[in-house]
C-alpha cells in the first residue's frame, strides 16, 4: 500500500507545524506504527496563510497491518486533540482520494474516519 499523507488547515502555519509535530510525536510512541516511514514534508506556502513553509506528514508502509496501525493510531490522536482545540485535517489517500475536514466533536472524527473508510479503503 502507497502512502498516506496527513495535513492540517488554517491560516497560520506555526500552528500547522505544532499539529504535525504533535502527530509525528503520537506515532513515534505507537510501537507498530514505527515500522512506518514517517517524513515531515515541508513545501511552499499557500496563498493567504501567515509562515514560510508548509507542513504535512507522510506515513508509507508496505505492510497493510501497519498502515492500518498508522490510520487507528490517527484517529485516537484526534480524538484527543479535540478535548482541547478544532483540528481541520486533510488526508490524502493512496488511491488519491482526499479527505477533509474541520473535527470539533468526537462525532466529526467519526464522520470523518467513515468517509476515510468508505473513499479510501484503508
Amino acid at each position: 500500500m502507497p502512502e498516506m499523507i496527513f495535513g492540517f488547515g488554517g491560516n497560520d502555519a506555526q500552528e500547522i507545524a505544532d499539529e504535525v509535530q504533535s502527530l509525528a510525536e503520537w506515532f513515534d510512541e505507537t510501537q507498530t506504527v514505527r515500522q512506518a516511514d514517517i517524513t515531515r514534508v515541508k513545501g511552499r506556502i499557500p496563498s493567504g496563510r501567515q509562515g514560510l513553509l508548509d507542513e504535512t506528514l507522510r506515513y508509507f508502509s508496505e505492510s497493510d497491518p501497519v498502515v492500518a496501525a498508522g490510520v487507528t493510531a490517527y484517529f485516537t490522536w484526534l480524538y484527543q486533540r479535540i478535548k482541547t482545540k478544532t483540528v481541520k485535517v486533510s488526508i490524502t489517500c493512496p488511491n488519491g482520494v482526499v479527505i477533509s475536514g474541520t473535527a470539533k466533536t468526537s462525532d466529526d472524527v467519526s464522520t470523518i474516519k467513515e468517509r476515510l473508510r468508505r473513499d479510501c479503503q484503508v
